[in-house]
């Protein structure tokens, strides 16, 4: 089970992505695909990501899955968020700021809203069946 982290939202040009980042992010996506199945009974199958090393980190496979498992995040639990995500190919720059700040606002924003919908389900307080549970 995937512990949420607190995304980080105010990326500068000038900060540098570290593998930490990427888990953080891959992580928090984990987490909203766990907590939509265990209580909307939503699923959606993510594009695997891999564990990644400092050679591993900017490959455009690895920053595709990311981006697309964002895109089927949006589709299923947020389709008005209208998430703009971006396709690598070899020797194309790596993400910059304003697409790290994009993720993880999205990801921030899609918790929120989750926990949002969790506080509207009708839920059932303590009860027991056939008896007093005395």
């Amino acid at each position: 089970m995937s512990v949420w982290q607190e995304p980080k939202t105010d990326w500068q040009a000038e900060d540098f992505f570290r593998r930490d980042d990427y888990r953080r992010i891959t992580g928090n996506m984990l987490w909203i695909a766990q907590e939509a199945a265990n209580y909307y009974n939503k699923t959606v199958s993510l594009t695997p990501m891999a564990e990644v090393s400092a050679a591993t980190l900017c490959r455009p496979a690895l920053l595709n899955a990311v981006e697309k498992n964002a895109g089927l995040l949006a589709e299923r639990f947020w389709p008005e968020a209208a998430l703009t995500t971006r396709l690598f190919a070899g020797g194309e720059a790596f993400w910059d700021h304003a697409d790290l700040n994009r993720l993880e606002q999205f990801l921030l924003q899609t918790r929120r809203r989750l926990e949002q919908h969790y506080l509207c389900l009708p839920h059932l307080g303590t009860f027991y069946l056939g008896g007093s549970g005395a």
